[in-house]
């Protein structure tokens, strides 16, 4: 069976790294990662938070100049969220772009400086956080007094304006 280790070395030759570059930045990686001797287990086998931890380890150490981060930090535990965190600080320290996507408003109001509000797949709000994680926030408050029928309704009427590809 393909374990982790097989994985790690497929997604970076599919991001152009060669067998040597593969085998110095390996151990970095599996570091990074946190798992250990479950290292050499098939992926199958993983949880979701080990499968974000080992995505966000392998993606961190190509040194990307743009960094796409969807929810991964809400499976993880406090400690790997943390170095998470610092790495992510570190690549916008240098400049980095980076495209957080979280629910966590905490997280959003410590790291971001934009934000891009999407409701039903579509852009309601963009501009800095001091500007748009108030609305947000605001909205929240209102969507939580709602009775279930009028949330229902909400989420029905989004639904039926969203676009989906078939």
């Amino acid at each position: 069976p393909i374990n982790c280790v097989d994985n790690i070395e497929y997604k970076k030759l599919i991001l152009g790294f060669s067998k040597k570059q593969i085998k110095e930045l390996t151990p970095e990686i599996i570091e990074f990662s946190e798992l250990g001797e479950f290292i050499y287990q098939p992926v199958k086998k993983y949880s979701s938070g080990m499968k974000s931890k080992l995505g966000f380890a392998i993606n961190v150490t190509v040194n990307p100049d743009i960094l796409v981060i969807d929810e991964a930090l809400s499976v993880g535990d406090q400690t790997f969220t943390k170095k998470s965190l610092d790495k992510m600080n570190q690549f916008k320290e240098a400049g980095k772009t980076i495209f957080f996507v979280s629910h966590n408003i905490g997280q959003v109001k410590d790291f971001c400086t934009k934000i891009a509000w999407i409701e039903g797949g579509k852009l309601k709000e963009f501009g800095s956080t001091e500007e748009i994680l108030p609305k947000y926030e605001s909205f929240l408050k209102a969507f939580n007094k709602k009775s279930a029928k009028d949330k229902k309704a909400f989420k029905d009427e989004l639904d039926a304006t969203r676009f989906y590809i078939k």
